[in-house]
């Protein structure tokens, strides 16, 4: 087994790793003698010595079956809504229902505030937040991905009040307005109404770029493209500065606007929410429907106790509606609301009964469609001292901006993809059916925190994660690259050369969310699918030569010496994943009435998990609210999306008390 992650990065940054690898060196040099050996043999060895002896050090327990763990009585709730995971969509729903005069249970893993100063303080600490677990993130790494050279990528996701918004940058966008009115169900008016309410809740503002946003700027003005402001809403061109959630307070420093912060926690505090946290949902509780559009309701969750400070289950519990009509809302993301779909036996009946699971309504759905952006990291050198004092330039993100752009690829895959500017009339509705138009971003950024970033990122990119020998160089380069990284000439190279990330926002591939066994304590299974078809190679290569046009232009080729890692040559290797999952539990894509007859949904959940009001098909009282339920992926970080979904989930739930139609 891999050693736990974060106690072995602890111990690994230690002088102890490096006296360990060098007596186990010499220990092998003297024990092989002359034998032929290289010095390289030894490395090796001494990378798997290493590694086994942090194996053995810090492999973590199995967890506990959940049928050993004690049973509490069971607890009846007077509350008109219990609403899982305080998230970005949990907090935005909550506060919707609340001050509508609803009655809400709000339950969350992790603890109720997250109040850390590298969390809330510093908006380019939340990678160092989000890979160090516990109590701030789940760690979950993906299945191995054939198409990144068998990785095992990094797919954390943010725990406690506010969930994953705790540990992003703050990036705020919608994405595109059309792609809104072309794939979702609902009014594109009343989305737009969500947003705006949201943002104005939580305080969203423009942050102005710094240094390498002006750089970037006059590329893009010498390549042709125009200065846009979206106020949002994304639009092809350069967009300077970013919009955000943090506030910007004095110099680098700031204070991120958390959902459970600015929407939630004075309602806890008064009352009027009620917050259980540091207790994980490992089920939804079905019985038969009498009457209704569904055969089964829901009536309640089952819940693990959660020890707070090292986040082991203790127990179990069972927590029962008492309300009539009292519904459940899972705002779980797209990672844990198809896994407690999938335990609560609503799901692919073959594969829930080959786990052992009772199937209780057959939904093939839940779980598949699962995507995410990628992002694949570039880095220039700059010529003179005065442009690398000026690409050091930062803001409280660290993010000066984005230009936003299409690229087209054949419908078939292959090579000639190509990439067009603002000048191209060609659109996704083009008549050309050969082509495909893909969306990609680059966002500009300083380098002000990569000697945290890059052991992580460069550590991760190489070897193959599914052999022993793969992990073990994976330890080892972590170790060398930090110890590298605080020395201060490096640190200082490293943080004054020119950034950005190449984003693919409109990814074909997809995978899946799927349960490794029936034990709810038991991480998904998770499969991004990532670069598994063919066009988004051929869509990040183009974007790739989109950025390469703007380093030609003759201010690029005056501020650029060279570029670390060209993107043509290393694009597998050094591509991530941006962390925006979606789609996993999807809502039937517009045009589709809302759920009337029981009939309906038989056909219905072929294609889709809820209905346009969020009910999963075929159960009453249940709902899902998050980013798994888009039924299209947004060109943009899905912060906003989400934030939206649950104010506009809200909003559904109410209308269907009243009567109003959606």
């Amino acid at each position: 087994k891999m050693p736990d992650r974060n106690e072995a990065k602890k111990w690994s940054s230690s002088p102890w790793h490096g006296v360990v690898c060098l007596i186990v060196v010499v220990v092998i040099h003297v024990l092989v003698g002359s034998s032929g050996l290289q010095w390289y043999h030894l490395v090796l060895a001494a990378a798997v010595t290493t590694h086994a002896v942090l194996a053995f050090v810090f492999t973590p327990q199995a967890p506990p079956k959940w049928e050993d763990l004690p049973m509490l009585p069971d607890k009846t709730l007077e509350h008109d809504y219990i609403v899982v995971g305080a998230g970005c969509a949990g907090c935005a729903m909550t506060r919707s229902l609340s001050q509508a005069g609803k009655t809400v249970l709000l339950i969350e893993y992790g603890a109720a505030a997250i109040a850390e100063r590298e969390v809330i303080r510093d908006g380019k600490a939340w990678w160092k937040a989000a890979m160090g677990g516990y109590p701030y993130s789940t760690p979950h790494r993906t299945c191995p991905q054939p198409g990144l050279g068998r990785r095992k990528l990094q797919a954390y996701r943010g725990i406690g009040g506010g969930g994953s918004g705790n540990v992003n940058a703050g990036l705020w966008s919608r994405g595109r307005r059309a792609d809104y009115v072309a794939h979702w169900p609902w009014d594109i008016r009343e989305m737009e109404r969500s947003f705006e309410a949201v943002e104005e809740a939580l305080g969203v503002e423009r942050i102005a770029p710094r240094g390498p946003g002006h750089l970037f700027a006059r590329m893009a003005e010498e390549a042709g493209y125009n200065e846009v402001h979206g106020h949002g809403w994304v639009e092809d061109g350069w967009e300077p500065g970013v919009l955000s959630t943090f506030a910007p307070l004095s110099g680098t420093l700031g204070q991120r606007r958390g959902g459970f912060q600015k929407l939630v926690a004075q309602q806890v505090a008064h009352g009027g929410v009620e917050m259980m946290d540091h207790v994980t949902v490992t089920g939804v509780l079905l019985e038969p429907a009498v009457g209704g559009l569904s055969p089964l309701r829901a009536v309640g969750v089952e819940v693990g106790i959660v020890h707070g400070p090292t986040g082991i289950v203790t127990a179990r519990q069972r927590l029962l509606v008492g309300r009539s009509g009292a519904q459940v809302v899972l705002c779980a993301g797209a990672i844990e609301s198809p896994k407690l779909l999938l335990l609560s036996g609503i799901g692919d009946r073959e594969e829930l009964l080959s786990l052992g699971i009772a199937c209780r309504v057959h939904s093939p759905q839940v779980g598949r469609n699962l995507q995410d952006h990628m992002i694949v990291p570039m880095v220039h050198i700059c010529k003179t001292k005065a442009q690398r004092m000026q690409t050091a330039q930062t803001n409280p993100l660290g993010s000066h901006g984005f230009l936003h752009f299409s690229v087209t690829v054949p419908c078939s895959g292959g090579q000639g993809a190509d990439a067009h500017s603002k000048h191209t009339k060609h659109t996704k509705d083009s008549k050309d059916s050969k082509d495909l138009v893909m969306r990609a971003q680059v966002l500009v950024m300083d380098a002000s925190a990569a000697d945290v970033v890059s052991p992580d990122c460069i550590a991760g990119c190489l070897g193959r994660h599914d052999t022993l020998l793969g992990q073990a160089m994976q330890a080892v380069l972590y170790t060398l690259l930090s110890t590298v990284m605080k020395v201060s000439v490096v640190k200082s190279l490293v943080q004054s050369s020119y950034s950005a990330l190449l984003c693919l926002m409109s990814p074909v591939s997809h995978g899946r969310v799927t349960l490794a066994s029936r034990n709810p304590l038991e991480g998904a299974l998770i499969d991004p699918g990532y670069l598994s078809d063919q066009r988004d190679v051929d869509a990040l290569l183009a974007a790739s030569r989109v950025h390469d046009a703007l380093a030609a232009t003759p201010y690029g080729r005056g501020l650029f010496a060279m570029q670390l890692m060209p993107v043509h040559k290393w694009l597998k290797a050094l591509a991530c994943p941006y962390f925006h999952h979606v789609s996993t539990c999807r809502m039937v894509a517009k045009g589709h009435r809302t759920l009337e007859t029981r009939n309906e949904g038989e056909g219905m959940h072929e294609t889709a998990v809820v209905d346009d009001k969020l009910r999963v098909i075929g159960v009453e009282g249940l709902r899902v609210a998050d980013a798994s339920i888009a039924p299209h992926m947004p060109c943009a970080p899905t912060q906003a999306m989400s934030y939206m979904i649950g104010h506009h989930a809200a909003k559904l739930l109410l209308q269907d008390l009243i009567g109003h139609p959606t």
